[in-house]
């Protein structure tokens, strides 16, 4: 299919369901029939320690799966302003390399300046974590701890859950968090969790009990400020 295009492309995203699905030589006949073009392999969640103790391919961008989509939007928002795209930055000792995109945060971020959000989390220091990064923007924080809702948090614009794994309990304190703030009521209050090392059957599990989103922890706060201003929170 390569080989019959007119013109090669800019970029490949490849998904790679497990380490050594694919192998360097299958990726550098890829490269030979596409000089141009970035590779980015999408790596499945089955492959987090291949960097450590696998023998990652050369010559390509790596992103993880729970990564692709903060990252899709950081890229469409470096091209909306004419800036490089993301796939453009040089690859460091021609390593697979886990790159995220510096942008800054999208417009609806700056729409929704003034919003409030209610941090779900067990940990005061969370918290205090994420109301300096939210301040910063021009957010307002409040706690919410062991689901207890204040009666002053109406006009609530988002909801950010810190959780682990998903554990039962976990799940149990997401679906409360989600329905007290009416995320299932009017669809118009997103809630994003943040996990540990996010599986597929996490992000069904999250959006069951009514989350909108899932971010892998460590998070990076332009990650989370776009996020928050791509789940329509502005208004």
């Amino acid at each position: 299919m390569l080989a019959r295009q007119p013109v090669g492309p800019e970029l490949l995203l490849i998904a790679q369901p497990r380490p050594g699905y694919y192998t360097q030589t299958a990726l550098e006949h890829l490269q030979r029939l596409a000089p141009l073009a970035r590779i980015v392999l999408v790596a499945g969640s089955w492959c987090e320690g291949e960097l450590r103790t696998g023998k990652p391919v050369h010559g390509v961008l790596r992103l993880y799966w729970y990564d692709l989509a903060a990252w899709w939007r950081d890229a469409l928002a470096c091209l909306q302003v004419h800036q490089r795209p993301p796939w453009s930055e040089p690859l460091e000792d021609g390593y697979a390399q886990r790159l995220r995109a510096h942008a800054a945060p999208l417009p609806t971020v700056q729409a929704a300046v003034g919003g409030l959000i209610e941090v779900n989390t067990q940990h005061h220091e969370t918290f205090v974590t994420l109301a300096t990064v939210l301040n910063s923007a021009g957010w307002a924080a409040i706690w919410q701890r062991c689901n207890l809702r204040p009666a002053t948090t109406s006009g609530t614009r988002a909801g950010i859950w810190d959780g682990g794994q998903l554990d039962p309990p976990e799940i149990d304190r997401l679906s409360s968090f989600c329905h007290s703030i009416g995320n299932w009521a009017d669809d118009q209050v997103p809630v994003i969790v943040l996990l540990d090392f996010p599986r597929s059957e996490h992000l069904a599990m999250a959006t069951a009990a009514g989350a909108r989103a899932i971010l892998p922890k460590p998070y990076r706060v332009d990650d989370l400020l776009n996020m928050l201003g791509g789940l329509r929170v502005e208004g």
